[in-house]
């Protein structure tokens, strides 16, 4: 993996942490919110997308053709330089990482009155690969003479290798830790509007990540 681009932060629920953020000094609400009443609020957006990032992949491979013989009472496997074939296949490819709030439930959220506090428990966020392509363009391939080029067949199953390469990269990446402070700086405004001080605040990711293609 030669290159992770670092390109969007923060994308989500801007309608919900609008009227936060213009007002510097909100109103805090008499009545404190229960957490029946957050749970609502917060699935109001049920995906909270807060982080993206494009990978750069180089995935190459090396068909080496070769003659079975013995000698000796022993097989021999001599390769063939004539039926060599080599190619290298860029592909970028775009994760997203999101928390859900699908399955966050009341006894998540853990609000007291004396002094004013709200811990809130979600799950840590998820990965996503939404898109990927392969640059055709930058394609580097060389066939001996005795062989075909790679087959359309084949390039669909490398560029899955690939995919599933920077799936399993992921936890290497730095992406999650990157996407619960990108959450934590979404959702501070958010809590606050609700009548939480921030110091007063705490937000706990409990799990690790899921990735999907």
């Amino acid at each position: 993996m030669k290159k992770i681009i670092k390109l969007l932060s923060l994308c989500a629920l801007l309608l919900l942490v609008a009227c936060a953020t213009n007002d510097t000094t909100p109103e805090i609400p008499d009545t404190l919110i229960s957490p029946e009443e957050m749970v609502a609020k917060l699935k109001k957006s049920d995906r909270l997308y807060v982080t993206e990032y494009v990978v750069h992949k180089l995935v190459t491979a090396n068909d080496v053709k070769k003659i079975e013989a013995s000698a000796f009472g022993k097989k021999l496997a001599i390769p063939m330089t004539i039926g060599d074939r080599k190619i290298a296949i860029p592909m970028d490819a775009v994760l997203k990482a999101y928390v859900d709030f699908d399955s966050l439930k009341t006894e998540d959220i853990i609000i007291t009155e004396v002094p004013r506090s709200i811990k809130l428990k979600l799950y840590a966020p998820k990965v996503e690969m939404t898109s990927s392509k392969i640059d055709h363009k930058e394609i580097k391939e060389f066939s001996g003479i005795l062989r075909m080029s790679f087959s359309d067949t084949e390039m669909t199953k490398y560029e899955k290798q690939g995919r599933e390469a920077i799936l399993a990269a992921i936890p290497q990446m730095g992406i999650v830790s990157t996407a619960e402070q990108n959450a934590r700086e979404v959702l501070m405004p958010i809590l606050m509007q609700s009548g939480f001080d921030a110091d007063r605040i705490s937000i706990e990711f409990k799990s690790r990540f899921i990735n999907k293609c």
